[in-house]
């Protein structure tokens, strides 16, 4: 919906306008109402960058609402049309991840000077001044103390920050421990920020997205009907027709290594970015934002069975699945899903419990069930199909072969791979090892994979050498290094 000419226009204002005008948006006056709060901010900013960033910094925005109402929508439209150099949009999560590990770093380096997180706050304004951040919530106690030096010290040196959330700033981490140690921040944001509220809006958009439903990507009740077509789907994607051959990819577990521990993932389709794990393996486990980030990251579709009902007596679970359904519709991963429930009535609450909780969860699983229904839609699946490509197709886009091309025989498929670039190569290696970089082996069948892709390219097996008959004779999940897979690539054994 946005293009790189956004910046050459006037405003996020005149954008909108012209996308409600051309049919592509349908016209709500309360996104025009923050429109007009957003078009000041655009119009500042323009005469603060003139000036060489001097003279009167403008306040920030901080628009909160209930789920689906478009704020990150308007914000993303804003930061596309400003066209301003030292600028981030980061969502919450992943932004507490890079301090963290930016901390750890100037931690162990001794560069801090004694404030890390002074000195971190320093660098973080070197690379932008203008942050904007996406579903801007706090529920853990470490991030909401750095969190409240951090952005003082940025605050302090001219940051102009525009959020978005489901909860006002008085709001943010409510009922938190040692909640009195975060309030000053809550009184600097009011203080550098215009705060909005989107509350009169009545419309959740993901839910009106969710309407163009594709089939079977959320299935419930838990039933044996039910078991077997999330199974067949899963395994639809593992079974292959092909010019030489059909083929029936290996699954394999495997896992993940972030920050130093591992995260395990009980199926995995070798050489293709997709995974199948259990409710429990993701939420009844110690996990948390950054390792569902890296799930995003590392597979392209996930399908996670036995969600049940939950309660605030299932709170971490809770927190958890609310954390993994936000990174993945973040990483536009195609998610499947067998539940016991619909998305709106996964939490099993009262309307007395609703009433007088002042618990975060409630007001996120708003938010998780609108995106559970968006991910339904065939708008979001189209996304992510034209986002992801794998298999075949990636290896084509590799060696810049068109995708409908005619089999080009195993001699110029080899020479395409015997020019591929090192940076090329690793490329490759991280492609078919899910993601993982060249210093992580990688399974046989993976590497299977690959040799496969590369033949029904060529429309003929690629000449046989001592490396590739060796693989086929190892076991799906040997694990062999980046030099025995240079060798399948290029066709030598030496």
């Amino acid at each position: 919906m946005f293009s790189s000419s956004t910046s050459n226009m006037r405003g996020p204002h005149e954008h909108y306008e012209t996308l409600v005008e051309s049919g592509l948006v349908r016209a709500d006056d309360t996104q025009r109402d923050t429109l007009h709060k957003l078009q000041d901010l655009y119009h500042h900013l323009l005469k603060y960058e003139s000036n060489g960033r001097s003279g009167s910094l403008p306040k920030g925005i901080y628009m909160w609402g209930g789920p689906g109402c478009g704020k990150t929508f308007l914000m993303d439209m804003f930061y596309e049309c400003i066209p301003v150099a030292r600028k981030r949009r980061v969502h919450f999560h992943d932004f507490m991840i890079d301090v963290h590990k930016r901390l750890h770093r100037l931690k162990k380096s001794g560069s801090g000077g004694g404030n890390g997180v002074k000195a971190l706050s320093q660098e973080l304004f070197r690379e932008a001044y203008l942050l904007c951040f996406d579903e801007f919530q706090v529920t853990d106690i470490a991030d909401a103390m750095i969190l409240q030096q951090l952005m003082q010290h940025m605050f302090a040196q001219g940051i102009v920050l525009v959020a978005t959330s489901n909860r006002p700033p008085i709001d943010l981490y409510k009922n938190g421990l040692q909640r009195d140690l975060f309030v000053p921040f809550i009184h600097e944001l009011q203080r550098y920020s215009v705060v909005h509220s989107l509350e009169a809006s009545k419309v959740d958009y993901r839910r009106i997205k969710s309407t163009d439903r594709a089939n079977g990507l959320y299935l419930h009740p838990i039933n044996s009907v039910h078991k077997a077509l999330f199974q067949q789907q899963f395994a639809s994607l593992s079974r292959e027709a092909g010019n030489i051959s059909d083929r029936q990819l290996h699954v394999l577990p495997t896992h993940l290594t972030v920050f130093g521990h591992q995260v395990h993932v009980p199926a995995a389709i070798a050489g293709r970015r997709a995974a199948l794990f259990n409710f429990e393996d993701l939420c009844a486990e110690m996990l948390g934002a950054a390792d569902f980030i890296d799930l995003g990251k590392h597979f392209h579709t996930i399908f996670l069975k036995g969600v049940p009902r939950l309660d605030l007596n299932n709170r971490n679970e809770l927190r958890r699945l609310i954390t993994l359904v936000d990174a993945l519709y973040e990483s536009h991963t195609q998610l499947f899903v067998l539940a016991e429930a619909a998305p709106l009535d996964l939490l099993s609450i009262t309307a007395a419990e609703r009433k007088s909780s002042i618990h975060d969860e409630l007001f996120a699983f708003d938010r998780t069930a609108s995106r559970l229904l968006e991910m339904q839609s065939e708008s979001y699946v189209k996304d992510c199909l034209s986002r992801h490509i794998s298999g075949i197709s990636w290896l084509r886009k590799k060696m810049f072969i068109e995708e409908k091309a005619e089999p080009l025989g195993q001699n110029i498929i080899t020479l395409r791979l015997n020019t591929l670039s090192m940076q090329e190569r690793q490329a490759v290696y991280a492609e078919y090892n899910w993601g993982r970089d060249w210093t992580v082996p990688i399974p046989a069948a993976a590497l299977q994979a690959f040799l496969d892709d590369a033949n029904e390219i060529a429309g003929e097996n690629l000449p046989e050498t001592k490396t590739r008959n060796q693989l086929k004779a190892m076991e799906p999940d040997a694990l062999v290094d980046y030099t025995f897979f240079q060798q399948i690539l290029t066709g030598k054994d030496t």
